[in-house]
This record gives C-alpha cells, sequence and structure tokens, in this order.
C-alpha cells in the first residue's frame, strides 16, 4: 500500500493478489463513483443556474423601482 503515499497511486500494487473479481469489483466502483460525481455536477450546474437567475430577477425588480 506504500504506492498511495510514496509515488502516487499505483493500482498494480493494490489489484496484486486479488482475484479477477476484485479487478472487476474495483472497476465497478470507479464506475460508480464517476456516475456519482456527474449527477453532482450536473445538480451543482441545475443549482446555480437557479442561484444566477434569481439573483438577475432581484436586480432587474429593484433597478425598476
Amino acid at each position: 500500500m506504500r504506492g498511495i503515499r510514496g509515488k502516487g497511486y499505483d493500482e498494480s500494487e493494490i489489484v496484486h493478489g486479488i482475484s479477477g473479481v476484485g479487478v472487476k469489483y474495483q472497476e465497478h466502483t470507479r464506475f460508480r463513483l464517476i456516475t456519482v460525481w456527474q449527477f453532482a455536477a450536473k445538480w451543482v450546474m441545475q443549482f446555480w443556474q437557479k442561484i444566477i437567475l434569481f439573483h438577475q430577477y432581484e436586480v432587474l425588480m429593484t433597478s425598476e423601482l
């Protein structure tokens, strides 16, 4: 496990000694992490768009007064 601390993330050291099922599981978890991050990024973008739109609307309303 020294690969994580030392010269960066080295998969071959972590997977070493684990069967093919372990490698498959690792690929699956990586895929799930990517999809979770994609979902989170999408949600954050939508959230920011709503904030920006609301702020623009607020500025528009105050400038009309």
